[in-house]
């Protein structure tokens, strides 16, 4: 269902996917996801990925689950955090794809859609800690095109890292330029 629904808004809309993900050998990961300067950013990368045949799960404030909305949110793929315990979260994600709860979790790298100077650091935490391999997931409006690239080693040095994430994702285009920070 997920597959036949993407498929067709992709071929209405006009948009391609582009992957550099085997599915078939990647039994779990992050793909941190940017840019994230429109609501619409969510929706791509929800569709691109299943329509990759990925099936991810994003994190999402506990207080959403609730009936009906639960049900929607539990059938996309969200998966509850209960974020007044900020420094948790890292934890009860990393446990998840840990035990096999989730195979492909997919997280905004900045962690807003407004402009800021500081990206989270929360996709790369969880990833190091559940030792799961980092994917760059990415949306490119001006190709038209939702993809996810090769893995990315991390070195263990975030700040060393970001900078070269920054860079990779400094040749997307975003909906909105003036609010995504790639430098």
């Amino acid at each position: 269902m997920k597959k036949f629904l993407s498929n067709t808004i992709f071929k209405i809309i006009g948009w391609k996917v582009d992957s550099n993900i085997d599915t078939n050998l990647v039994k779990k990961a992050v793909l941190v996801s940017a840019p994230h300067t429109s609501n619409w950013d969510f929706f791509l990368m929800l569709f691109g990925v299943w329509k990759m045949n990925v099936n991810v799960n994003f994190m999402i404030k506990d207080s959403f689950f609730v009936f009906p909305t639960g049900n929607i949110l539990n059938w996309l793929g969200g998966v509850p955090v209960n974020r007044s315990k900020a420094r948790n979260v890292v934890s009860q994600i990393s446990d998840k794809l840990k035990n096999k709860e989730i195979q492909y979790l997919v997280i905004s790298a900045e962690g807003t859609r407004s402009y800021t100077e500081k990206w989270k650091s929360g996709f790369y935490r969880i990833a190091q800690k559940s030792d799961a391999p980092l994917y760059f997931g990415f949306i490119d409006y001006r190709k038209k095109v939702v993809g996810i690239s090769k893995e990315f080693k991390m070195t263990g040095d975030y700040d060393n890292d970001l900078v070269e994430i920054k860079k990779y994702f400094s040749k997307v285009t975003p909906k909105f330029p003036e609010l995504f920070s790639y430098k």
